[in-house]
């Protein structure tokens, strides 16, 4: 499955700023849902998901909220002759993924798999 970084970075890019408060409505409910029914276990698991975003969004966001571009829509479209459009779009969206992730690390990496994507598509 996926990494918790690469989910993280996917909730911030629909929720922006407000994760972190849909963080915090997650736990009220929770409280909620179960009442007194609430196991410790439950609870972990909530406050867990929590860290993790508050994390991600004090410590860690260059790295997973919001990676720096590394490559543009310009460079593809240049580089490769992709044409302006949703797919275009989606090879940035993948590439920001997969630094989120921390698994494409700069520009040459990031043409790499942007040509690989276009490469597999032809």
């Amino acid at each position: 499955g996926k990494d918790h970084r690469t989910q993280i970075f996917q909730f911030f890019q629909e929720t922006g700023k407000a994760g972190i408060f849909t963080g915090f409505l997650h736990l009220g409910d929770l409280i909620a849902t179960y009442e007194d029914s609430l196991s410790q276990e439950r609870w972990d698991q909530g406050m867990n998901s929590i860290k993790k975003l508050l994390d991600a969004w004090f410590f860690h966001y260059e790295d997973i909220v919001d990676p720096p571009k590394l490559i543009s829509g310009h460079d593809l479209m240049e580089k490769y002759g992709i044409k302006p459009g949703i797919e275009l779009g989606e090879v940035l969206n993948k590439i920001r993924s997969l630094q989120a992730a921390g698994k494409i690390g700069n520009k040459m990496e990031a043409l790499e798999y942007a040509n690989s994507l276009i490469e597999r598509k032809e």
